[in-house]
């Protein structure tokens, strides 16, 4: 156990031997051998040090035989991988590197340009209605063709809901200002357009009501 700060003395003679042949140990013995006791009870300890990860570099097992063999057998032999590369033809490379296009966005950005080109009235025309119903096309274009491979966003699907919607206004809108120029539109860019009826009037529309009331 831990000796007592208030008693070292009483542990002391107790763990002492008896002195031989009945002689009491002299005064400075005692006294050295208690102030021995004492120092090593009350002396504090010091602090653990922290384990340091060794910095000795390990080194590399050296493969043997089995393992050489085991390697080649998996990667082949340099030499008929060498060969296997100077099969390659420079048509081969070519025929590979044609199924590859252009990135979708790039595609989507010449096809509004290439579509404002065709349809604009003048060289700065871009507002018109023509324009903006053949912008919309392309962008109608570009977002079924992204939705039939990405099926689940529903982000872009309501995007492109909002844009036939404003395709179907901006159509209307032009049927109204000039009826040829939106059937010929319609027609180019195969849209399924139905012309808007005309508004009836209030006693238009329930003439056929009155007239049962009259029967």
């Amino acid at each position: 156990g831990s000796l007592s700060p208030r008693a070292p003395l009483t542990f002391v003679t107790s763990v002492l031997p008896a002195p031989a042949n009945n002689v009491e140990m002299s005064l400075r013995t005692f006294c050295l051998v208690a102030s021995l006791v004492s120092a090593a009870a009350f002396t504090p300890t010091p602090p653990m040090k922290s384990l340091r990860r060794s910095t000795t570099c390990r080194s590399t097992p050296v493969a043997d035989g089995a393992d050489v063999a085991e390697l080649d057998e998996l990667m082949g032999e340099p030499e008929a991988l060498l060969a296997d590369m100077e099969d390659l033809s420079e048509e081969a490379l070519m025929g590979d590197a044609s199924t590859f296009g252009p990135p979708k966005p790039y595609t989507n950005a010449a096809a509004l340009k290439a579509a404002e080109a065709k349809w604009a009235r003048d060289e700065k025309d871009v507002g018109s209605s023509e324009v903006q119903i053949a912008r919309a096309h392309a962008r109608i274009k570009y977002l079924t063709e992204h939705l039939q491979r990405n099926p689940k966003d529903y982000a872009s699907r309501r995007g492109l809901v909002a844009i036939v919607n404003k395709r179907r206004r901006l159509l209307n809108y032009l049927f109204r200002q000039d009826p040829q120029k939106a059937l010929s539109m319609v027609k180019d860019l195969g849209i399924r357009f139905k012309p808007p009826g005309a508004v009836l009037t209030r006693a238009e529309k329930y003439a056929v009501y009155n007239s049962k009331a009259r029967k």
